[in-house]
This record gives C-alpha cells, sequence and structure tokens, in this order.
C-alpha cells in the first residue's frame, strides 16, 4: 500500500523519468484534455533539420500526431495522418500528401523528413514514400517541447480533447539531420537502424500526465517485428494562435 500511496503521485504531476521502452508502448485509452505525454530532447538546441519516426495504432483518422510546438510557432512540426492522405505542419504552414494510405486496427510506421536550407519536406508511410514538397525554408525550431497524444494550441498547452489521440504509440525516435531513403526503409522494416540522437525510444527521457498507460507492445501483425534491433549510437562526428495555413503543392 505504501508504494501504492507512492506511485501515484509521480504519475499524477508527471515527474520525469529515463527509460528503454523497448518492447512497451505508450495507450492513450480515451479522449481527454489532460492525458499526454512530453517527450524530452536528448540536448536542448535549435533545430534546422529533423527526421522523426514511430509507429501507431487507431482504430479512427484523421488524428493529429507528434506535436512539437516552439515559442514563435504552435505548429513547429506536426503530423496529421488521415486513411488516404498526410497532413504535415512545419512552422505553422501545412502541406497534404496524397495518396498516402494507412491501416485502421494495426500497426503503422510514419516518418517525416524538414531540412531548412530547402524547406524540403518528405512523409513516408508503411515503407511508401511521399512526393516532395517545401516548407518554412529558411527557418529553424528552438526550445521544442513535444507532445504525443494532444495537439499543442500554445506553447506546451492549449490542449482540446476534441484534438485528443486515441489508441497506442511506439518505437519514437527523432534526429536532428534527414534520414536517407535507405535508413528510413529500414526503420520501416524493423531493421537494423541508428536510434535517434535527439530522441531514443530506448533510452527515452519523458513525463506522463493523466490517463496514459505504459504497456507491454502488442505486436500481432505483420509489420511489427521484434523492436531490438538497433545498431550502436553514431558519434556525434559522424553527421556533420495555433493558425494553419495551407502551402500549395
Amino acid at each position: 500500500m505504501k508504494t501504492l500511496l507512492y506511485l501515484v503521485p509521480l504519475f499524477m504531476c508527471g515527474t520525469a523519468v529515463r527509460e528503454d521502452l523497448g518492447g512497451r508502448m505508450f495507450t492513450f485509452p480515451r479522449q481527454s484534455a489532460d492525458s499526454y505525454v512530453r517527450l524530452h530532447p536528448q540536448q536542448e538546441k535549435v533545430f534546422y533539420a529533423l527526421t522523426t519516426c514511430f509507429r501507431f495504432f487507431a482504430d479512427h483518422l484523421p488524428q493529429d500526431m507528434f506535436s512539437l510546438s516552439c515559442p514563435r510557432f504552435d505548429n513547429g512540426f506536426l503530423l496529421y495522418p488521415h486513411v488516404d492522405k498526410a497532413g504535415l505542419l512545419v512552422g505553422n504552414n501545412m502541406v497534404y500528401f496524397n495518396g498516402m494510405k494507412a491501416e485502421l486496427n494495426e500497426w503503422n510506421s510514419l516518418c517525416a523528413t524538414w531540412e531548412s536550407g530547402t524547406g524540403l519536406v518528405q512523409v513516408w508511410l508503411n515503407g511508401k514514400a511521399s512526393v516532395r514538397k517545401s516548407l518554412h525554408a529558411g527557418g529553424s525550431l528552438p526550445s521544442p517541447i513535444i507532445i504525443l497524444g494532444q495537439e499543442q494550441d500554445t506553447y506546451g498547452g492549449g490542449f482540446d480533447a476534441a484534438q485528443s489521440n486515441v489508441g497506442m504509440f511506439t518505437d519514437v525516435h527523432m534526429w536532428d539531420y534527414v534520414l536517407s531513403s535507405d535508413e528510413i526503409y529500414t526503420y520501416m522494416q524493423s531493421g537494423h537502424f541508428s536510434p535517434g540522437n535527439a530522441l531514443n525510444w530506448d533510452r527515452m527521457d519523458y513525463s506522463r500526465y493523466g490517463s496514459v498507460v505504459l504497456e507491454n507492445l502488442l505486436t500481432h501483425n505483420s509489420r511489427m517485428a521484434s523492436h531490438n534491433h538497433h545498431v550502436p549510437e553514431p558519434t556525434e562526428n559522424s553527421h556533420q494562435n495555433s493558425t494553419r495555413h495551407m502551402v500549395d503543392p
């Protein structure tokens, strides 16, 4: 009983922990405005490029996923998958990628890339690559707050139950550079890949709030192979008010 009384306050206040989440998943069982997971990047920095990859399981779409907010941009980087297309916002501007099909009640693997110099963005879904488009060219993403389970309508907050996630997330990684097509495809196939140097699922710093459940991974479809396929992390020298504005393709 003493252990229970000790753990509950930690859960409710969202105390940050570091944990190997291999073989685990976050489950968001219901819509709410107070259930979410904050992911803490491994270092404070300004991002001029990034790749993020994760796997999700949902019974309805569209849903806002992977909400990265900055002081100047509520939607600094936000993925918004539909059943037959994917939306991506960078710097509060959005494009759609048509023909990107997600499966309901199945694990889906989703990656997105952005690079400031050209503004080029691309989405990968279940091994299929989108065309490349452009967003936030010449821009940056400083001091990000990264949230799973909610869309940030203000920097670190402004949650709305109608925009919350219901489903599961696993294998979340983020890099501060654009992964090659081969590296992304390897992630999609659950092969050997270098874990994220900004967010690493196997060494994740996170805070959990509300009714989010951390539980063992359900792997009952063919897209989910064993999670423990990462190669050692690369060294640092190995890689040198929430308005959505549509950008024409």
